[in-house]
C-alpha cells in the first residue's frame, strides 16, 4: 500500500511523466530529493511501468481500430494456446490482447490498429487460417480513428482509485 506522499507523486507522474522532480516537489510541497527517491521506488516496485509518447493515430497513417472477440474452444491444449498467443503478439497492429469471459461465451479480445480494411482483413484471414479449429463465435467491431471520443487509457481510472479515501 502506498503512503499519501507516494500516491501524490504517482498521480503527478501519471498526469505528466516528463515533469521534472523539482516541479513535482513544488506542486506537492516536498523536496526534490524526496520526489526522486519516491519516483525510483515507484519504478522499482513497478507502479510505473514506463514513460512513453503517444502518437497521433491519423497522422501515423492508421485509420481503423478493430475490436475482435471470439471464443477459444479448447483450453486443455496449453501448447496450442501458447503458439496462438505468440502468433497474435507478433503482429505490430495488436494494441491490446486478453483472455476473459463474457458476451455469449466469448473468451478472447484483440484490439488492433490498421491503415485500412484490407490490412485488417489480412490479419483476420491469417488468424482464421492458422487457428480456425479453435475459434468460434467470432465478432468484430470497427471504428474510424476520426470517431474515437476517448482513447484507451487507464490513467484516469488509476488516479481516481489513488484519490479514494483522501
Amino acid at each position: 500500500m502506498l503512503k499519501k506522499r507516494e500516491k501524490k507523486v504517482l498521480i503527478e507522474l501519471l498526469k505528466n511523466g516528463r515533469k521534472p522532480d523539482k516541479h513535482i516537489a513544488k506542486d506537492i510541497g516536498t523536496t526534490q530529493t524526496t520526489v526522486t527517491r519516491i519516483r525510483q521506488k515507484l519504478e522499482r516496485e513497478e507502479y510505473v511501468e514506463n514513460y512513453r509518447a503517444r502518437a497521433n493515430l491519423k497522422k501515423s497513417g492508421l485509420s481503423i481500430i478493430a475490436t475482435t472477440i471470439f471464443e477459444w474452444t479448447d483450453f486443455s491444449k496449453k501448447d496450442v494456446r501458447e503458439l496462438a498467443k505468440k502468433y497474435i503478439l507478433k503482429h505490430s497492429s495488436v494494441v491490446f490482447f486478453a483472455r476473459g469471459k463474457g458476451m455469449s461465451g466469448k473468451t478472447t479480445i484483440i484490439i488492433t490498429a490498421h491503415h485500412n480494411f484490407q490490412e485488417y482483413d489480412l490479419f483476420v484471414d491469417g488468424l482464421r487460417e492458422k487457428w480456425d479449429n479453435y475459434i468460434r463465435n467470432f465478432d468484430c467491431f470497427m471504428t474510424s480513428v476520426d470517431t474515437i471520443y476517448k482513447r484507451f487509457c487507464t490513467k484516469d481510472a488509476v488516479i481516481s482509485r489513488l484519490k479514494e479515501g483522501e
